[in-house]
């Protein structure tokens, strides 16, 4: 079964170059071992009719997979569109995180999609292509949901382990990438993934919206097995001599002795620098030491906001600030670079809590990643937000926006333009506040002498 891998452009693609996708790596080495060949297409703008076209033509695909996170639904239903206008016959399969969360939405807007693949797909797709080849296209296979001439047809939704054999990327699906930007820079874009899955249920987070798609009860974290992430890297390099690795779990190492395992083997067969990702309140001494002795030497952590009470009630993060300091102490004796993500223009935030995020990363040295907040369909806050009758849509953007009755869109983008300045220099906050506020009195007055009615 000739296969073609889609990956649409996304709202966010700032750098427009093309980027290694570890779950694309990894889907086409499983199909390409089981004998199908696979050709890849990366989208990076919204103009693919053309090169779709012709890709079509050339491969002659009978299958088309897309992936779908949430920045890329309305690229990729353009693409579904496209497709059921052109190309009826060829057989699509969706998946990603934003079908996962979603499958009957797409399920019911476009009647051309064959099946959505809900969750990881790793240990079932090559089942599915083989019920394709044999015609049997309705088979009772755990997270698939098909379209049919009954309605959709629902099997079992699990929260599947890895497999126990290794996965190996397939980096030849890559070529046409690698062509375009040269395999040095294409390197530095390698990343890996020792787990998935996440125990908390921040609103923002489509890990919320997980949680009631598998069940918050079945959401525990599952492990790769170390030897196969070794296996992976090493696989890979031979292919790419890229010289430093990001990975990208949720939470890298939440397992101490899945973590302890990973110190003593990566030291001896890979010892490369790495990134990751982690959490002020599942890192202690024994975990930051272990990442350390691995050769960690940037960590990620989401702080999302300085103002605890906000934290809490609004994005269902409980840890203090004197915590978030102590363990930002500690990272940073150790050695180990601390990047922030942070987000402002949430529900309800004020100025003072923008200040408290910028006077946090200022006490952390951390170097900051800033955000205006999106509200994502599906997310528990996305629904806070619609209830409470903050949500609008940019007809423009086709994104959800909030109008905030505490801060003016202005404000936030003023702080958003400054922030990081101002993360190095807390002291001109104050200038800064002098000046949205005298903006904010003119735009009032001008306001008043137009007989409107004054909007906070």
């Amino acid at each position: 079964m000739r296969t073609l891998l889609i990956y649409p452009a996304s709202i966010s693609d700032y750098s427009n170059k093309p980027f290694y996708i570890p779950a694309i790596a990894l889907l086409s080495g499983i199909i390409r071992n089981a004998g199908h060949p696979t050709k890849f297409l990366q989208f990076l703008t919204s103009d693919f009719e053309a090169r779709f076209s012709g890709a079509i033509h050339e491969f002659n695909p009978d299958i088309i997979m897309i992936s779908i996170n949430v920045e890329q639904v309305k690229n990729a239903k353009e693409i579904l569109s496209f497709l059921n206008m052109n190309y009826p016959e060829i057989k699509v399969l969706i998946g990603g995180p934003q079908s996962t969360i979603a499958p009957e939405e797409f399920l019911r807007e476009f009647k051309n999609i064959y099946a959505v693949v809900i969750g990881f797909c790793e240990s079932i797709i090559n089942d599915l292509l083989y019920s394709i080849s044999i015609k049997e296209y309705y088979l009772p296979i755990n997270n698939v949901w098909y379209n049919s001439k009954e309605g959709t047809l629902k099997n079992n939704i699990i929260y599947s382990e890895f497999e126990d054999k290794p996965w190996l990327p397939d980096l030849e699906v890559f070529r046409e990438q690698i062509e375009m930007i040269g395999e040095k820079e294409f390197a530095k874009t390698i990343c890996f993934v020792g787990s998935r899955g996440c125990p908390f249920t921040c609103t923002y987070c489509f890990e919320s919206g997980y949680a009631k798609v598998f069940n918050s009860k079945n959401r525990i974290t599952k492990y790769k097995k170390v030897d196969n992430l070794i296996l992976e890297i090493l696989h890979l390099r031979k292919q790419l001599n890229f010289e430093y690795v990001n990975f990208y779990d949720n939470i890298f190492g939440l397992n101490k002795v899945w973590l302890r395992e990973f110190m003593e083997k990566y030291t001896k067969h890979i010892g490369l620098p790495y990134m990751c990702f982690n959490h002020f309140d599942c890192l202690d001494d024994e975990k930051i030491n272990l990442l350390k002795e691995s050769n960690c030497d940037t960590m990620v952590l989401g702080l999302e906001s300085g103002s605890e009470s906000l934290r809490k009630s609004i994005l269902n993060r409980h840890i203090t600030n004197s915590r978030i300091r102590e363990v930002g102490s500690k990272i940073r004796q150790a050695g180990i670079k601390l990047i922030t993500f942070n987000m402002i223009g949430l529900p309800y935030e004020t100025e003072d809590d923008i200040i408290q995020t910028i006077k946090l990363n200022h006490d952390l040295k951390a170097y900051p990643w800033i955000y205006i907040y999106q509200p994502y369909k599906y997310t528990t806050l996305f629904d806070t937000c619609n209830e409470q009758g903050l949500l609008y849509y940019e007809e423009t953007e086709e994104l959800f926006k909030i109008r905030n009755p505490t801060i003016s869109e202005d404000k936030v983008k003023l702080y958003f333009s400054l922030f990081r300045e101002l993360v190095k220099t807390p002291d001109a906050v104050s200038l800064v506040k002098i000046r949205t506020n005298e903006c904010h009195q003119k735009r009032q007055e001008k306001i008043v002498g137009n007989d409107i009615l004054p909007v906070s």
